[in-house]
């Protein structure tokens, strides 16, 4: 809870449990079996153990693994791949997926949302895929969410010569709310969703958790094979 640190503390991502909405959305989108939806994680990591609280009463311990299990030799009793929610970073995720990258041809790839953050890394693994793998990832920000998101992007590129990445689009809406915060001697937890929209941030923010994050519906992203759809 951000404000027990300091009551000025607020984040502009939005609360992990919209990422856990948005994902079960997409895994049921893509016609996955709840049967035979895996899921694997890291326990020295907390919000990927909050990940697994929640995928566990959905879709029971048995389909719930280590992330060091992923494409482990010992493991293949979960050799019939077919859909994996990842709830760890994609560095985590990157050294066992390039282990079944050659063997699994065929897999529905759930990540969380930080893999947007490693796009190019993440082309590069697709590459050597021996058929395209679908990977869907949750976002608070694409470029066309709103018409300042729009402006924004195409302003980006033009001065660093490549596209805006979600981090870019938070770090330039955290600083507008921080400044206009200030300037109007406001404390953040009155800035009511009415207010967000009158400073033309990135992201269409429908409020503030119990947490003190600054939420916002949640798109997906996806890739097939190493091109973005």
């Amino acid at each position: 809870n951000l404000g027990e640190i300091n009551k000025n503390f607020f984040s502009i991502v939005s609360p992990w449990t919209k990422q856990w909405v948005a994902i079960q959305s997409e895994i049921a989108a893509s016609k996955c079996p709840e049967n035979k939806v895996l899921g694997f994680f890291d326990s020295k990591d907390y919000l990927s153990n909050n990940f697994r609280r929640v995928f566990e009463e959905k879709y029971g311990v048995s389909q719930s693994f280590k992330i060091e299990d992923l494409g482990e030799p010992a493991q293949q009793n979960i050799s019939d791949l077919n859909c994996l929610f990842l709830a760890v970073n994609f560095s985590k995720a990157q050294t066992p997926l390039a282990k079944i990258a050659k063997i699994h041809s065929k897999l529905n790839i759930f990540g969380i949302g930080d893999w947007n953050y490693y796009a190019n890394e993440l082309k590069l693994l697709l590459k050597t895929t021996a058929s395209p793998w679908a990977v869907s990832v949750p976002t608070g920000w694409v470029p066309s969410v709103t018409p300042a998101s729009t402006k924004f992007a195409s302003r980006f590129l033009k001065a660093a010569k490549e596209s805006a990445s979600p981090v870019a689009a938070y770090t330039y809406d955290a600083t507008i709310v921080a400044l206009y915060s200030l300037c109007n001697q406001i404390e953040p937890s009155k800035i009511k969703s009415a207010g967000l929209k009158k400073i033309n941030l990135l992201r269409d923010y429908d409020g503030l958790s119990d947490t003190n994050n600054f939420s916002s519906p949640m798109q997906i992203v996806k890739f097939k094979g190493d091109t973005q759809l």
